[in-house]
């Protein structure tokens, strides 16, 4: 197994991302690195490639000492949505949500905001609340729409696909 490198850049400098594509265009106009690809492209649908290393414990046997999986990261990447205000919409006794806002859409939250805002003995019942809430939500939506719950859950996740896909779209034809 050959060792390759991943790198996210956020709000990259337009001077620095020209340089980074000079350097990028040179190497691939001489061949002078034989060990792969550089490619600097925007954030599309491979970010999910990228990040998914970074949740999993990689421990192929195969791999030699000196090439052992590792990451490096931005310390604290995104505490800056541990304020205060948020500490208290998410211990509020009203708040059922076990996930946080990002624009139109709510994703489940990171256990990096679960271990900031929560204790060890809270999370597994929030946990245990939240599929509880879920399943309850589910019901009731089959329920209104006279549908089981697998047609409903069918249903809801294509209407999230759909939703994506226009976000999406909006936001890569504003960005071309």
């Amino acid at each position: 197994m050959r060792p390759h490198y991943h790198i996210i850049f956020f709000n990259l400098h337009p001077v620095i991302k020209s340089q980074l594509n000079s350097v990028s265009y040179e190497y691939k106009k001489t061949d002078t690195w034989q060990y792969g690809n550089i490619d600097i492209e925007p954030i599309s649908n491979r970010i999910h490639y990228v990040t998914k290393y970074l949740g999993k414990d990689h421990k192929p046997e195969n791999c030699p000492k000196e090439n052992k999986p590792f990451n490096i990261m931005t310390p604290n990447l995104g505490s800056s949505y541990l304020r205060p205000w948020n500490h208290r919409y998410h211990k509020s006794p009203n708040n059922k949500e076990y996930s946080v806002p990002v624009k139109d859409f709510k994703i489940p939250m990171p256990d990096y905001y679960k271990n900031k805002f929560y204790s060890d003995a809270l999370r597994p019942l929030l946990a245990e609340q939240s599929i509880k809430d879920f399943k309850e939500r589910q019901s009731e939506g089959a329920k209104k729409l006279n549908i089981t719950i697998e047609q409903y859950e069918a249903r809801r996740q294509r209407i999230a696909l759909a939703q994506y896909k226009l976000k999406k779209e909006e936001f890569l034809n504003k960005n071309i």
